[in-house]
């Protein structure tokens, strides 16, 4: 990244058999050629480390690219061993160039940072990229609008060097997108309980005996969960997304009726979903369209449960959990187009 000297430091290697004869250079520079030491051990002196006494002289070395070379110029059959190769430099360099991670294509070409100069006019850039810790995420949008050009050309390429880092596999570290948005176990009945989840929080109340009927059957309680979504101003859609309710694995002795509401973004409780069980289900799914909640704090979500029994003991939900609806890709549609402009039109799926 900077003019500096630099020299070898050292050159470690080991060696069985007769003398082998190495040069290590920088581009066409020799920094030194360095002669093993003769060793006959059967096979153990592969195990024992040397490296040639210096100093070394020093080399001056330009701001670019450059290539360390370590040649075998001489050597028996069973040839040298090299472990290490060591070079220092004058000037603070980032780490990845003091290392042998990589190795770049001779044809690789590098650029000053410098501006260059144009007989174009200036085009005009907006930054609508929004942060995220997803590696996954498209979030970089970068409009660019110019006068005059009619058309330019974005090329994808693979990149033009070896390492050994395997990064093609994708990166899902810091992504939320997979997991649920708050998820509750061994959920049951019990009067004034209180679980916690991340930015969620489900209370339960129990109203046995209150006679509040419903199709012939008494109210025995409710949940009510508070929950938080991240939304535009996180760089996320998870507020304006649909998403399903899930209940797995309930059990209860007898007959119940589960129901469905919740506090939407305009103040106001949305309901009419239901399902009765005996005994036991797997699974039970409630869901909520798009654009339901609200970004940041205040969804409300209430489910009820109605029975004729009085074992309320029994009832059982291994599982409580919401997650976000499945989403199908972005679609794309040209409107209009002519030599200045291009009108397109981009179906977003948010879910039901």
């Amino acid at each position: 990244m900077a003019t500096t000297d630099i020299r070898l430091s050292s050159v470690i290697y080991s060696n069985d058999g007769p003398s082998d004869k190495v040069r290590v250079q920088i581009d066409d520079m020799n920094l030194a050629v360095i002669e093993t030491v003769t060793l006959m051990e059967g096979g153990r002196g592969w195990s024992l480390f040397r490296s040639p006494l210096g100093p070394f002289a020093d080399y001056k070395i330009t701001q670019g690219k450059h290539l360390l070379k370590v040649i075998l110029l001489q050597s028996d059959p069973y040839g040298v061993e090299i472990d290490a190769v060591n070079i220092n430099m004058d000037t603070i360099q980032p780490k990845s160039l003091r290392s042998c991670d990589v190795f770049c294509f001779n044809d690789v070409r590098f650029f000053d940072d410098v501006r260059l100069s144009t007989n174009s006019s200036l085009a005009t850039a907006f930054q609508k990229s929004y942060k995220t810790t997803c590696a996954e995420v498209d979030n970089v949008n970068v409009p660019v609008i110019h006068e005059s050009a009619k058309k330019f050309v974005v090329t994808a390429s693979s990149p033009r060097y070896t390492t050994f880092v395997n990064n093609r596999d994708a990166d899902w570290s810091g992504c939320k997108t997979n997991g649920p948005y708050f998820q509750f176990f061994g959920v049951d009945l019990s009067k004034g309980r209180t679980f916690k989840d991340r930015t969620t929080s489900l209370s339960i109340s129990i109203h046995q005996g209150l006679g509040f009927k419903r199709d012939d059957f008494g109210i025995i309680g409710d949940y009510d969960i508070n929950f938080s979504l991240p939304g535009q101003a996180a760089g996320s859609m998870d507020s304006e997304i649909g998403s399903l309710t899930v209940f797995k694995n309930l059990r209860f002795n007898g007959t119940m009726t589960v129901t469905f509401e919740y506090f939407n973004r305009y103040d106001q409780w949305i309901g009419g979903q239901s399902k009765s069980f005996t005994n036991y289900l797997d699974a039970l799914v409630f869901q909520t369209p798009k654009f339901s909640f609200r970004e940041g704090t205040g969804n409300l979500i209430k489910i009820k449960f109605y029975t004729n029994e009085t074992n309320t003991d029994t009832f059982q939900i291994e599982e409580l959990s919401m997650k976000r609806s499945r989403q199908k890709e972005d679609t794309s549609t040209t409107i209009y187009t002519d030599a200045n402009t291009i009108i397109e039109t981009v179906d977003v799926d948010l879910c039901k």
